[in-house]
């Protein structure tokens, strides 16, 4: 079968305790996810501020906005996700301890990508509620905007 591919973009105001927004596999049908591609920035007038992108596994989705993931095919119609995924979150995930995927700094004026070569991303497996989040324990409360490109069924 062939992977499925969707877009998700997450906002929130940088926060050193709540995140930017969570990835989760479904509860009622989880399907393996991979994340491929990975961009983060602030949308704050430039300055010297720094930020720590901090990409932790979670088990739990929290309490957030929910956000839909966009197809990104172009042919027929398009399937639903059955990736979760939340931003504005008011009540974190549980995190699991220690499980960091990736880690990296980006300065309020500059952005980070993240690219991975084809089934080296970060990957969820196909566990109900099995997640990951985005923190920026490092950063002034500035906009930031997340956008990750999965690949469901891979």
């Amino acid at each position: 079968m062939a992977a499925d591919n969707f877009a998700v973009i997450l906002t929130r105001t940088a926060s050193t305790t709540l995140p930017i927004g969570t990835i989760n596999a479904d509860g009622s049908s989880p399907e393996q996810v991979e994340v491929y591609y990975l961009s983060v920035s602030s949308l704050a007038t430039p300055t010297t501020a720094r930020y720590q992108l901090l990409v932790q596994r979670c088990t739990s989705t929290g309490t957030g906005v929910p956000v839909t993931p966009t197809y990104l095919g172009v042919t027929g119609s398009p399937p639903t996700a059955s990736t979760d995924a939340a931003q504005e979150h008011t009540v974190a995930p549980t995190y699991t301890a220690g499980a960091y995927l990736l880690s990296e700094g980006f300065h309020q004026g500059s952005s980070f990508k993240f690219w991975a070569a084809s089934g080296r991303g970060l990957s969820l497996p196909a566990t109900a509620s099995a997640g990951m989040a985005f923190l920026t324990p490092i950063g002034p409360a500035a906009s930031i905007v997340l956008t990750a490109h999965i690949a469901e069924g891979t």
